[in-house]
């Protein structure tokens, strides 16, 4: 598995938000999460979306197949629901470690 080098992550991740000319608290603005949640919980943040792409590489193929054998069954467009929930939780994998690490 390959390890990533957090403070050449931080180093890029700062490099980028002065290069669009952003301060912290305005890319914190940007991601729901307060000035100091940018400059120290990043790594909380980082883990819980690593979780969350592993999560839902697993669970999307079950999901959309499940969603298609229910509209085949119903009629009802499932896949809708599916997408709702697969953004609201990524949303959920980056707001809530921020905010419980605040």
């Amino acid at each position: 598995m390959y390890e990533l080098n957090k403070i050449a992550f931080g180093s890029f991740l700062a490099q980028l938000r002065r290069e669009k000319g952003m301060t912290q608290k305005e890319l914190a603005a940007c991601l729901y999460v307060s000035d100091k949640a940018v400059s120290k919980n990043w790594l909380h943040v980082l883990k819980a979306m690593r979780v969350w792409c592993v999560v839902s590489m697993l669970l999307t193929p079950l999901c959309t197949e499940g969603a298609v054998q229910l509209e085949r069954a119903t009629g009802w467009q499932a896949w809708a629901a599916v997408l709702i929930v697969y953004i609201l939780s990524l949303f959920g994998a980056i707001v809530i470690p921020a905010k419980k690490y605040e």
